[in-house]
């Protein structure tokens, strides 16, 4: 399930992971999808995407390179069967 975190002002975006790449878009623009190599690169693809709409073609010309987004934390998933299999090793100890 895509997760929906919060960008810049509380603009929250959509982003999953599909066939080793990461893919979202802002939530309050659904049609406006990017696609990057990486997670990080994801999420300055989606600030860029933002500040472009929210500002005008004409400001982005003069301002500088978009600063890079506080990096935010990979969900991580975990194997249950891993999960048990690790803890019953541990408490045989």
């Amino acid at each position: 399930m895509p997760a929906i975190l919060p960008l810049m002002h509380a603009t929250k975006y959509i982003m999953w992971e599909e066939e080793g790449r990461w893919h979202g878009h802002l939530k309050d623009h659904p049609d406006i999808l990017a696609q990057a190599e990486s997670f990080e690169d994801l999420q300055i693809k989606l600030c860029s995407l933002h500040r472009d709409l929210t500002t005008g073609p004409s400001d982005r010309r003069s301002s500088s390179p978009p600063p890079k987004p506080y990096p935010m934390p990979r969900r991580i998933t975990t194997n249950t069967r891993l999960e048990r299999l690790l803890s019953s090793m541990v408490n045989d100890l």
